[in-house]
């Protein structure tokens, strides 16, 4: 396959994006269920 490499980096770059997303959106949640569990 000569397109393996750039698709293989395009993937990499897409995967990486969604984690770094998923992990902000999990920080968000952790904080506000954080949040909930001191203000009881």
């Amino acid at each position: 396959m000569p397109d393996a490499g750039p698709s293989m980096i395009a993937t990499y770059r897409v995967a990486r994006h969604s984690i770094d997303h998923h992990q902000t959106a999990l920080r968000g949640a952790a904080g506000l269920f954080w949040i909930c569990v001191s203000l009881q």
